[in-house]
């Protein structure tokens, strides 16, 4: 069909699957519920279910007290209720960039910047005002593949990583250090570069000495 053929050529049409298999199956899961109803409402359920759909206020105000409950131990509840909110290391998983789009906000890179796919979209949105990044999550299914496999050979630091940088004008790369392991050696290894900042997380590194544009 259609939306398989779409997955065949773009992994990220998976997420249409979502509407169409709904569509499909919500009938089916009637059905099923309508037969286990029917089953379970029997007596000597039948009381129960009688007494969950009679009007009590008991009922109301047990339902009223849980949902405040809930509410008020949430982190919303501090735009209404007030409170300290909590750190940046306990709002947010500790694989997020944090300290890199610090770093990058007090010191904007000039022109496009090399960045693991995966953190592209989080410094674009933590990161200074009209980032370039080379990649994000949403541009997968839609650059050419020419610039994916230049991405994937920049990441991976295969062979003419560093003449693909020179391509597209990168003097400024980020690094995450553990999955981004041959790329993160060679960086250490080269004069070019020089690494301007580092977490346990990731790093920043930009050149000793911008080329000269052909």
């Amino acid at each position: 069909s259609v939306f398989t053929l779409a997955v065949c050529l773009r992994v990220r049409m998976v997420a249409w699957y979502g509407p169409i298999w709904m569509l499909v199956v919500a009938p089916h899961l009637k059905s099923v519920f309508d037969q286990l109803a029917e089953f379970t409402f029997r007596k000597p359920y039948q009381k129960y279910r009688d007494w969950a759909y009679q009007r009590s206020f008991r009922i109301f105000m047990f339902s009223a007290s849980a949902l405040w409950l809930a509410f008020a131990f949430s982190p919303s509840s501090l735009f209404v209720l007030g409170g300290k909110p909590r750190p940046e290391d306990r709002l947010y998983h500790k694989q997020t960039p944090l300290g890199v789009a610090n770093y990058l906000r007090e010191n904007p890179p000039e022109g496009r910047i090399a960045n693991p796919q995966w953190w592209g979209d989080w410094l674009v949105w933590d990161g200074p005002s009209n980032l370039q990044v080379f990649m994000t999550t949403n541009a997968v299914h839609v650059v050419p593949a020419k610039v994916w496999n230049d991405y994937l050979a920049i990441a991976n630091s295969y062979a003419g990583w560093e003449s693909r940088l020179v391509k597209y004008r990168i003097n400024t790369i980020v690094i995450h250090k553990e999955k981004q392991a041959p790329l993160h050696r060679a960086i250490r290894g080269s004069l070019e570069w020089k690494t301007v900042y580092e977490d346990e997380l990731g790093l920043v590194a930009v050149r000793t000495e911008v080329p000269e544009s052909h």
